[in-house]
């Protein structure tokens, strides 16, 4: 799944995903400048846990979002 915020007319986006190691995710951000990160999370809860904490995080940084994107 595929999420973009936006600030200042930049966009960033998030893909939460499942990786080849069963019950492992992935969440990759893809910062404005093309940088990557990317955190690797063991169980669905934990995953859906840091998800929402990587929100707040954002939307504290000042990005906007979930948004789409056209």
């Amino acid at each position: 799944m595929f999420y973009f915020y936006a600030k200042d007319q930049s966009y960033l986006q998030c893909e939460v995903r499942t990786t080849e190691v069963a019950d492992t995710f992935a969440i990759e951000v893809t910062e404005a400048d093309g940088r990557v990160r990317t955190q690797y999370i063991s169980g669905s809860e934990a995953v859906h846990k840091r998800w929402v904490e990587l929100q707040e995080e954002l939307t504290g940084a000042g990005w906007w979002g979930p948004c789409g994107r056209d």
